[in-house]
């Protein structure tokens, strides 16, 4: 979710602007709400597919497993990795053409004037690079909560698809408690990760157990705003 939330934010500023101009908080607990629901409908129908037999969870409709076990991995492992992989070339993309724009032609000197007209271009030459330095941050971001992402869900989603497709596991096995602990972790790193590298992330936090309001709303339409919400 905050990977598209920055996607929208960098990629298609107005749009972004237009949704949240009005009550973001409210819009921002919708979305969430709809994750959560759409995580108890998704799951809720391993309660018709697994039994206990011998202190063991066994499938109980075999066919029915593996159709669902596929679509399940599809759901929860491929697509979120296809849209995140995505949206993370499309923020790089922009972020460079928006840098490659303000990035001025530098004049030659003139001679006869014993000044370089290039002075005049330097604040733009400063924000130019500081922008530069911004997308490397925000890349280098999202590349970690990438690869986090697969480095905490792939084992799971393996033995997962494994165990619908016919593979017999035990689910106290060590490995298996291994990878579900892997999977909480990421829950858990990825708030880290946004907490170092987003200042309006630390704001909000700062906000929300001080109970006073900072006023960071970086527009990432405005390249100076942006540059200091990514530090």
């Amino acid at each position: 979710m905050l990977t598209m939330e920055r996607y929208f934010a960098i990629v298609h500023p107005l749009k972004y602007q237009a949704a949240f101009a009005k009550q973001p908080r409210l819009k921002v607990g919708v979305v969430i709400a709809a994750c959560w629901i759409f995580t108890i409908i998704a799951k809720s129908y391993n309660i018709t597919l697994f039994e206990v037999e011998d202190g063991a969870c066994v499938s109980s409709a075999e066919s029915r497993s593996k159709v669902l076990g596929v679509l399940t991995a599809m759901v929860h492992y491929v697509v979120p990795v296809t849209v995140m992989l995505f949206a993370y070339i499309r923020i790089s993309v922009e972020l460079k053409r928006r840098a490659a724009r303000l990035q001025p032609a530098l004049p030659p000197v003139d001679p006869t004037a014993g000044v370089s007209t290039a002075d005049t271009a330097r604040p733009i030459n400063v924000l130019a690079a500081s922008l530069l330095r911004a997308r490397r941050n925000v890349f280098k971001m999202l590349l970690i909560v990438f690869v986090t992402f697969l480095i905490c869900w792939t084992p799971n989603q393996v033995l997962f698809l494994m165990f619908n497709l016919g593979l017999p596991l035990r689910f106290d096995e060590w490995y298996i408690l291994l990878s579900v602990a892997m999977v909480s972790a990421n829950c858990c790193v990825n708030p880290l990760i946004y907490a170092f590298k987003y200042q309006q992330f630390r704001r909000g936090l700062r906000e929300m157990f001080c109970h006073r309001r900072v006023g960071l709303h970086p527009d990432s339409s405005n390249p100076t705003n942006f540059i200091q919400a990514v530090r």
